[in-house]
């Protein structure tokens, strides 16, 4: 769990400084989720794969579905990379709460980001970190859920 916990902040690292998810870190990341899964709580490797095709399509979907509609890219294939990662790491259902809560967060900074005019509708936020927030969270919330209630 630790070696994940690291991807996660390296990715929220480099998309916060640089707008960018290196592919490195999510296919080194969900290798090393494959390996661990096992180790975690409630995770399969049959369910770590099934997660990260589930949340890789959805978020491509979004990808897809915003670029029609706004004529622009909402999304980075980097995101969706990322929600790969998610998905193998945490599954399916802890997976999508996790994207859920990534994109409350995100959600949430850009109306605080508004309101105090940091932040206009043009403006572009690094998506990616709000959906490694959101993963830590679930990830550790689940990990001590099934520690408490086995």
């Amino acid at each position: 769990m630790l070696l994940i916990t690291f991807f996660l902040v390296a990715i929220m690292v480099c998309d916060w400084r640089w707008r960018r998810i290196p592919h490195g870190l999510t296919v080194g990341g969900s290798g090393v989720a494959w390996l661990t899964a096992a180790q975690l709580p409630a995770q399969t490797v049959p369910n770590a794969l099934i997660g990260g095709a589930i949340i890789f399509l959805l978020l491509l979907l979004i990808r897809t579905v915003g670029k029609q509609v706004y004529g622009r890219t909402v999304l980075g294939f980097g995101d969706v990379m990322l929600g790969w990662f998610i998905g193998n790491m945490a599954g399916v259902v802890v997976g999508l709460y996790a994207i859920s809560i990534g994109m409350l967060l995100a959600g949430g900074f850009a109306i605080v980001g508004l309101w105090c005019s940091r932040l206009t509708r043009e403006s572009v936020i690094p998506y990616g970190v709000f959906l490694a927030a959101g993963a830590l969270v679930s990830l550790l919330a689940s990990y001590y859920y099934w520690r408490l209630f086995p």
